[in-house]
């Protein structure tokens, strides 16, 4: 019964994670089709845009197939578990933070503090949405929507594992039973 239950928590991984990288793809495609104001340094590669918003969902993707094997051939530890899902936990909290920032305040202003940061500040605002010219705000919340929803399943699980740790460590048992 826990293999199942751990291998549903990692499959609902694999489901937001696949949809997070989708949506961060689609998102990178169109900041690196959007028009730039002309004063601004040459636009960063396709690939390096991929990355920002492509890499946690693959690391994510990557963590959770492993972890199915793993739950099906050697019992790991609730401490690996614990921290192993803290640091994703810790990632996927600075992404979102990242993300939802540079999505929400999209303002070309050199005083904003986010301005070397976020590459959506040297798009040109469309005046009637107030958004950046030629990415959709809707494909930009879903995707911190999503990982927000990712922060939240990893929140879970630390907390999880954190008493399987603990209950654990009283019965002096460094595995789960």
């Amino acid at each position: 019964m826990r293999n199942f239950l751990n291998v549903a928590h990692e499959g609902l991984l694999i489901i937001l994670s696949t949809v997070a990288l989708v949506l961060g793809i689609v998102y990178a495609q169109q900041l690196a089709r959007a028009p730039l104001y002309s004063n601004t340094p040459p636009r960063p590669s396709r690939g390096s845009l991929i990355l920002t918003y492509g890499l946690l969902p693959v690391l994510t993707l990557f963590e959770s197939m492993v972890a199915i094997c793993l739950y099906f051939t050697v019992k790991a530890s609730a401490w690996y578990r614990l921290i192993l899902a803290s640091l994703l936990a810790v990632g996927w909290l600075i992404v979102v933070v990242i993300w939802g920032h540079c999505h929400s305040n999209a303002k070309h202003d050199a005083d904003n503090p986010w301005y070397d940061v976020c590459y959506q500040t040297k798009i040109p605002i469309q005046w009637a949405t107030g958004y950046p010219t030629g990415v959709s705000k809707g494909v930009g919340s879903a995707l911190v929507a999503v990982g927000a929803l990712i922060l939240i399943w990893y929140c879970a699980i630390v907390s999880i594992n954190a008493v399987a740790a603990h209950r654990n460590r009283r019965k002096g048992s460094p595995r789960d039973p």
